[in-house]
Order: C-alpha cells, then structure tokens, then sequence
C-alpha cells in the first residue's frame, strides 16, 4: 500500500512516518514484504532528525497539479500539512486559509476524484483565531464532499498532542514552551489563572490513531462521523506546569510560575475535551501512553536536544 502523509516533517507526520516504518520493519523480520510505501509531501525538511524510510517530495498543496499526481499514485493520504497558529496567525489570514483550507480542498477533490480514502486531522478547539477557524472550514468541506459527492474522508480532531521533537517557536504550543523553560531556569508563563482545562495525548497516541483511520473497515457512519484523538482526561495548565517543574527540577518555588495575559485568539476558562465514543467505535483507537510516562519520556528528549533550541526564550 502506497501511503501518501502530507507535511510529513512536521511534529505529528513524522511520528506518522516512524510509525509505518515500524510496522514495515516488524514485516521484514518476520520475513514478510514491507505492507507500507511511504511518500511524504512537505514544503520542507525535517527541523528534528527522525527514524523513517520514505520518499520525501518537496512541494506544497496548494500546487493543485502536484497534489492531484500524488494522490492518484497513492492509495490512501493522511492529510497533515498546514499553518499552526493562534496569535500567530492573526496577522497572515490569507496565508492560513490558502494553505489550510485551499490546500486542503486541492487533496480532498483529489482523493474524491481517484476515490482514494483520506484521513484529515482537525483542531480540538472551536476558538476564534485563524488556525482554528480554517481547519474546522476544512473539516467542514470534507464532510460536505463526504455527504453528496461519495468522499470518503475520515475526519479525526486531535487533541493537545505532546511528545518529543514538538517545536517551540515560531508557533509556541504548551509542553516544549513549560519543557524548555525548566529545563533552561526559566519562569514558566501560565496565562492567567492558569485554569485552562486541555486533553493531553501523546503524539505517538496520536499517530498511532490517524494510521488506524487509514485502515479502518469501512462502515456506515466512518465517514459522517469525526474521531476524537484525545485521551477524555482534564489535565489543568497550572497542574502541568507544576508537574513538568517537578520532573525538571525536582521542586519547585513560586518564583518559577508567573501569571501573565491571555493571548490573542484564546478565551479564558477554555475547556477542551475529548470523547472517544466514535474514535474506539469506528477506528479502534485506545490510548496507550499516560502522561505520568509521557511527560518524563519527552522530557529526557527536550534535556538531551535542549541545545537544539538556542533562541528560544520564556
């Protein structure tokens, strides 16, 4: 099977990647054939090394022409690539929804047009930014495609995934920023109260769920339903910072937790949750990694790369 994981460099397609070859790798020592051709689409290189044997295609999904080559010599896509971003994206509304919602329309007419099977991954907010507007737009269309043009999208929405080889900057996300700053004897910024209600899932959770959409039996209601990937745990942002300071340091003081405004494009008191209800149902996904063992493990990457990471301040 050809498998086609667009953005493939990034954080979660590279995960996706290890992921496959692992499963190629465990074939070949059985002394079967590799089950897994993997083909990534990605507008560049990979900012952290990592363990994969695939075919690395520079290009981008908004080249319509590109896309629909690729996907016609797939046989089934995991749609990764896009723009992140909260505040970050604020000020590029045109880029974000060229590349999240053009982008993501050239793969999902492609795949409609060769009826090819593509997995598609959601934010798990519904805030008021751009990055988030934008996928759900997408999530929206493949749903549409899926309703009254045969599509065959199976659309997940991923929680706040975590795990090592997370980038902490330009887009800042929550573990390597609270990761790197115990780690460098920095104070870790919670915004506001810090009470903020997320769903942590390890990202090879995660990778290991968008797979199984891939291969999931087709069945009424796979492609009219969207999978949660999360974990249905409230972690609070407060708890975290205190438990990765405890893991970095060993103790911690109040000097180490400063409260600072919320940003652009996130409400306060948010709480984002997953339900696994249709996830376990119609993909088989089970989370398996729990953040008592997560963190710790992502933490020795972030302790062992933090050199990596030169410019990154709290």
């Amino acid at each position: 099977m050809r498998v086609l994981v667009t953005g493939i460099n990034g954080f979660i397609g590279s995960h996706i990647a290890e992921h496959l070859t692992a499963l190629n790798r465990t074939a070949a020592a059985a002394g079967e054939p590799a089950p897994y051709e993997i083909v990534g689409l990605d507008k560049q290189g990979p900012a952290f090394a990592f363990d994969a044997d695939y075919t690395d295609v520079r290009g981008d999904t908004r080249d319509r022409s590109l896309v629909r080559k690729l996907v016609s010599e797939a046989d089934r896509v995991i749609h990764m690539a896009g723009i992140l971003g909260t505040s970050e994206t604020m000020d590029f509304l045109e880029e974000t929804a060229g590349s999240n919602v053009m982008g993501s329309l050239n793969v999902f007419e492609a795949a409609r047009d060769e009826g090819k099977r593509c997995v598609y991954i959601t934010v798990g907010n519904d805030w008021l930014n751009p990055y988030s507007v934008t996928k759900h737009t997408a999530a929206k269309l493949a749903q549409m495609i899926n309703s009254w043009q045969d599509g065959k999208i199976v659309v997940v929405r991923g929680l706040n995934a975590y795990g090592p080889r997370q980038k902490a900057y330009p887009v800042r996300k929550v573990f390597p920023v609270f990761a790197l700053s115990a780690l460098k004897g920095l104070p870790l910024r919670v915004h506001d109260r810090g009470n903020m209600i997320i769903d942590l899932v390890h990202v090879r959770d995660l990778a290991r769920g968008l797979v199984s959409a891939m291969l999931a039996p087709e069945q009424p209601g796979l492609f009219e339903h969207i999978m949660d990937l999360g974990t249905e745990r409230k972690t609070e942002v407060l708890w975290l910072a205190k438990f990765i300071l405890e893991q970095a340091k060993g103790s911690f003081d109040e000097a180490d937790i400063v409260s600072v405004q919320m940003r652009l494009g996130e409400p306060k008191d948010s709480v984002t949750l997953g339900d696994v209800t249709n996830s376990s149902r119609y993909i088989d996904y089970r989370p398996e990694i729990p953040i008592e063992t997560g963190i710790p493990e992502s933490l020795a990457w972030y302790r062992e790369h933090v050199g990596e990471f030169p410019d990154f301040t709290a």
